[in-house]
């Protein structure tokens, strides 16, 4: 069986991407940073490209402005890449915080992968909540959420 590569975007700190890999990577799992295929100040729809002919299929994002941007979200989602994106405050905790929440979440993030309903879900920004699914303009997806705890 293929291992699925899951991509953190230059917003996500290296060493969360590390930590993922100690942590996650013996499973089926690999995890990259986009700067180690695109470079770190590149458009989302130019890095979402890389990393599918890199053989990707996923994407976690620490990007605050995501959701001013939908015409990144519909470049991860033509790419067919799942996307998990954290909420606009994720990047004012500190790097243990970020860990914590993406070990926390990562149960959920690998469930809704292996569904393998290609859509772009937004992670609660605490440690309990709901996933949501994102919605953009033009009514591209539908709406649904998922527990977590």
């Amino acid at each position: 069986m293929s291992r699925v590569k899951v991509a953190l975007d230059a917003n996500v700190p290296e060493r969360v991407v590390r930590m993922l890999n100690s942590g996650f990577g013996g499973t089926s799992y690999e995890f990259h940073w986009e700067p180690d295929f695109a470079p770190a100040n590149s458009p989302d729809e130019f890095w979402a490209i890389a990393f599918q002919r890199f053989g990707g299929s996923v994407i976690i994002t620490g990007d605050k402005n995501i959701a001013k941007r939908p015409h990144q979200i519909n470049a991860f989602r033509q790419c067919g890449l799942v996307g998990f994106f954290c909420s606009k405050t994720w990047n004012e905790f500190d790097l243990a915080y970020k860990c914590a929440h993406l070990i926390r979440w990562w149960p959920v993030i690998q469930a809704k992968i292996e569904e393998g309903y290609g859509a772009s879900w937004w992670l609660p920004g605490g440690l309990s909540g709901d996933f949501k699914e994102v919605r953009v303009p033009g009514g591209l997806s539908k709406q649904n959420s998922v527990s977590g705890g």
